[in-house]
């Protein structure tokens, strides 16, 4: 049995690192491996992991038909874009589901 925190397991500071988790046993073969995952993961620009094609729908657009897309294209999250498909912002499915908007 030990203890390992997330700043330990990455090498890496965090200003609010919850609190170590315990595991039982040796650490495992897959330790490394799983360390250095999160480091690449930790190192990665979001220009690596963007969508590099998002959905966009238009601002005049109903809620009902920005939910419909979410479920069809299976996303959590659309573009809204104006009629020159200039970004204006985000909607994602939480904010479609709050009570009230």
């Amino acid at each position: 049995f030990f203890l390992i925190s997330l700043d330990e397991f990455t090498g890496y500071s965090y200003p609010s690192s919850p609190p170590p988790v315990p595991l039982f046993g040796p650490p495992p073969r897959s330790y490394q491996i799983i360390k250095d995952q999160v480091i690449q993961s930790i190192e990665r620009k979001a220009v690596d992991i963007m969508t590099k094609n998002p959905k966009t729908i238009a601002k005049e657009a109903l809620v009902d038909t920005a939910v419909s897309m979410t479920q069809e294209k299976s996303i959590s999250t659309l573009l809204i874009a104006d009629k020159a498909g200039k970004p204006l912002g985000i909607v994602h499915l939480h904010d479609l589901l709050k009570p009230g908007r």
